[in-house]
């Protein structure tokens, strides 16, 4: 699991070193989520051109990164995070007022729970790897942050939820 997890970050660094146009401009972000099946988390992300396609396509590039605060009823404690790598295309050039964009990408996604305290306590944890569908809105400011929402639906084994995204990029417009 970790091999793929850096995995995911040396693509992510191989990407971001290969365009170094006005286009493939990095910019950080943070959000607070909510997941019909994993309830509130909070989450950060990195978007960035994609090298030479940015120069002539909408495409750029989208990693996430989603810490969940599962409901803990019945003395269950629980946890739970996904990691994304996507790709996204713009329907309008980027700095205009409002910018919608679609894409999608492959995540993985870390369930852990623990039932009970102490010598009595059972735990399990599981790992998988799943599909993310996307679509929001990023909006033109006067200043430096740029405030976006966004849906996606995550499809991790038999199971998928909706994800209700919220947040700021850090950068120029």
């Amino acid at each position: 699991m970790r091999k793929l997890l850096l995995g995911l970050v040396a693509v992510g660094a191989v990407t971001l070193a290969a365009g170094r146009t006005a286009e493939a401009q990095v910019r950080f972000g943070a959000n607070l989520s909510w997941g019909g099946d994993t309830d509130v988390g909070l989450g950060a992300r990195l978007n960035f051109g994609v090298g030479s396609l940015a120069d002539s396509k909408p495409i750029e590039g989208l990693i996430t990164f989603d810490y969940f605060f599962p409901d803990e009823s019945f003395g269950v404690d629980a946890t739970y995070w996904e990691i994304s790598a996507n790709a996204i295309y713009r329907f309008v050039e980027r700095g205009k007022g409002i910018t919608p964009y679609a894409g999608g990408g492959v995540l993985l996604a870390r369930s852990s729970v623990e039932v009970g305290s102490g010598q009595n306590s059972i735990s399990g944890s599981d790992s998988d790897i799943g599909l993310s569908i996307l679509g929001g809105l990023r909006f033109k400011t006067a200043g430096t942050l740029i405030p976006f929402a966004e849906a996606r639906i995550d499809i991790v084994a038999d199971n998928s939820q909706l994800v209700l995204s919220g947040g700021v990029y850090f950068g120029q417009p």
